[in-house]
C-alpha cells in the first residue's frame, strides 16, 4: 500500500513528539495539494536549522535527565588559543573523563559545542550524563582535569522539552567565528530511536475548507499550545501538523473553574488598529493564580475580541469550567451557542457564512483541543481586570508591538517558557510562588531552589525588590 500522509510518533515516556504529513509519495491516495513554489535560499536555512533543533532535541530527550550537567568551561584570562586548539584540549578532556568513567563502570555520554565570545573569549559549552558514588562525581572529575580555567555547572532544566537548550547547541555561527566551527559534535553512543509509523487521511489535517485543524490529545495526555505548528507546505503544497503531547499525572485532572477577562482600547466597531489585553484566573487553595498576554491587531471589534479569547484558551492545558468576562455583547451572546454554530458549518439559516467565521473555528479549536473540552460562560460587564489592563496597555508598549493571535514571544512576559503553563498552576506545582503586584493581581515566580543555577545567578545580579507574600 502506498500511503500518502502518515502520523509519525516519537515516545520518550513522559511525552511524544507527533509528525503529520504527505510521505512525498506521488500518485498515493489523497494526494491533492495546493498549488507549490519554489523555496528560497533563506527559507531552506531556516527549514534545515528547524531540523537540526528537533534532532538535538530528541537526542536530549532520549539519553539526558534534569539531573544531569550542563557546563561551560572557559580558559584562563588572556588565554585565546584558535579553535582546532580548542578542539585537541576537549578531545583530551574527554579521553580522560571517558577512562574515569570507565574504571567507576560508568557510561559517558556527551554533547558539545565550541564557542568563541563577541570579545574573543573562548569557551566550550558541554551536556553530560551525571554520575556519582561515595569516592567521587562529575563535577569533581571534570573539574580537576580540566587544566585551561574554570568550569561552571548548571543542572539541565526541563522547561519547555529542552527547547530553548536545543536551539541554543544548534544555533547558527556567530559572524566573528570561523566557518569551521561545527555547531556541535556528540558522543557516538548517543541513543537513537526510530518513530512509530501510522497512515492517516488528509481530512485528519485540513477540514473541508482546507483549514488547518487544531490537534486534539488522546486520553491520559494534553497538547502543549506552544509546539503546534501546522498549516500547508508553502513548498510541497500539502498539508502539515507538528505537535507536542505531555502525559497527564496519574489520577487525571479534576475540571477547575478559570475566569478569562477581556479588554481592548478601543470599542469602536469598525476597522482600526487597536491594543488589547486578557488575564487569566484561577484560585489554587483560596488563593488566586493568574496569567495575562497583551497584543495589538487591525480589525474590527469583534474580530481583535475573538482572537483575544482564542490565545487565552490556547494558553490552558487542562480541562476547566471557564467564564468569560467581556463587555462585546456579540462575543457574549454567541458563546453558548458555540457548538450549534460548529454544527451548522458556520453558516446562517441562509446557508451564508457567519461573520467572523474564521475567529470563531479558532476559539472553537482551542475549546476542543484537550482530552475534554472546555466548558465555556459568560459575563458581560466591565469586570474587575478591565481598568488595570486598560493601565497595563499603556504601559506595557512593547508587549502591545506584538499582534494578538500570533504565537507568544518567550522573551516578553507573557509568553515566558522558564514558566510552565497554566496548567502547572492549576495543579499547584512548588516550582511557583505568588509574587503581590501592586495591584489585585499576580505575577508567578519560580521557587530558587527549583531553578538551574545559571538562572540563579541572574536572579542574584538583578537584586529584584520584589517581596514573596
Amino acid at each position: 500500500m502506498r500511503w500518502a500522509y502518515i502520523r509519525e510518533i516519537w515516545d520518550f515516556g513522559s511525552t511524544m513528539e507527533i509528525e503529520e504529513k504527505h510521505t512525498g509519495r506521488y500518485g498515493a491516495r489523497g494526494q491533492e495539494r495546493e498549488e507549490k513554489k519554489k523555496a528560497t535560499p533563506e527559507e531552506i536555512a531556516k527549514q534545515n536549522q528547524w531540523r537540526r533543533e528537533r534532532d538535538v532535541r530528541r537526542l536530549i530527550k532520549w539519553n539526558f535527565s534534569s539531573g544531569d550537567y550542563w557546563m561551560t568551561l572557559t580558559y584562563k584570562k588572556g588565554e585565546r588559543p584558535a579553535w582546532e586548539q580548542m578542539k585537541k584540549d576537549l578531545a583530551k578532556l574527554i579521553r580522560k573523563v571517558r577512562l574515569k568513567y570507565k574504571k567507576k563502570g560508568w557510561e559517558l555520554k556527551y554533547i558539545y559545542r565550541l564557542a568563541i565570545g563577541k570579545k574573543g573569549g573562548p569557551h566550550v559549552h558541554l551536556l553530560v550524563n551525571r554520575e556519582a558514588d561515595q569516592e567521587t562525581g562529575t563535577d569533581r572529575i571534570i573539574s580537576e582535569l580540566w587544566e585551561n580555567g574554570h568550569v561552571y555547572f548548571a543542572s539541565l532544566y526541563d522547561a519547555g522539552g529542552y527547547v530553548k537548550l536545543s536551539e541554543y547547541i544548534t544555533k547558527p555561527l556567530e559572524e566573528h567565528e570561523p566557518d569551521e566551527i561545527k555547531r556541535y559534535s556528540c558522543s557516538r553512543n548517543l541513543i537513537r530511536k526510530e518513530p512509530k509509523q501510522k497512515e492517516i487521511k488528509r481530512r485528519n489535517l485540513v477540514d473541508r475548507h482546507k483549514q488547518p485543524i487544531y490537534p486534539k490529545a488522546p486520553k491520559g495526555y494534553y497538547v502543549d499550545p506552544e509546539s503546534v505548528k501546522m498549516g500547508i507546505n508553502p513548498y510541497t503544497g500539502y498539508a502539515y501538523r507538528h505537535y507536542t503531547l505531555i502525559r497527564i499525572d496519574e489520577g487525571g485532572m479534576e475540571m477547575t473553574h478559570v475566569d478569562i477577562y477581556l479588554e481592548t482600547s478601543s470599542i469602536f466597531q469598525g476597522i482600526t488598529d487597536r491594543k488589547c489585553g486578557y488575564v487569566l484566573s484561577v484560585l489554587v487553595h483560596n488563593e488566586e493564580k493568574t496569567r495575562e498576554g497583551f497584543g495589538h491587531y487591525k480589525g474590527t471589534y469583534h474580530q481583535t475580541v475573538l482572537l483575544t479569547l482564542a490565545e487565552a484558551l490556547e494558553r490552558m492545558t487542562v480541562p476547566s469550567e471557564i467564564c468569560v468576562h467581556t463587555r462585546d455583547v456579540y462575543v457574549s451572546s454567541r458563546i453558548p451557542k458555540l457548538e450549534e454554530l460548529a454544527g451548522s458549518g458556520w453558516k446562517d439559516t441562509k446557508g451564508e457564512p457567519i461573520r467572523n467565521a474564521e475567529e470563531w473555528q479558532r476559539v472553537y479549536a482551542a475549546v476542543h483541543a484537550l482530552p475534554d473540552a472546555h466548558q465555556l460562560s459568560e459575563k458581560t460587564e466591565k469586570h474587575s481586570y478591565s481598568g488595570w489592563l486598560q493601565e497595563e496597555m499603556e504601559k506595557r508598549k512593547d508587549e502591545c508591538r506584538r499582534t494578538m493571535g500570533q504565537r507568544l514571544e518567550p522573551k516578553t512576559g507573557t509568553g515566558s517558557k522558564t514558566m510552565e503553563c497554566l496548567g502547572t498552576i492549576i495543579r499547584s506545582d512548588p516550582v511557583l510562588h505568588t509574587i503581590k503586584t501592586n495591584r489585585e493581581g499576580y505575577g508567578l515566580k519560580m521557587n530558587q531552589s527549583r531553578k538551574p543555577e545559571w538562572m540563579q545567578r541572574a536572579d542574584r545580579e538583578e537584586k529584584t525588590s520584589w517581596n514573596l507574600s
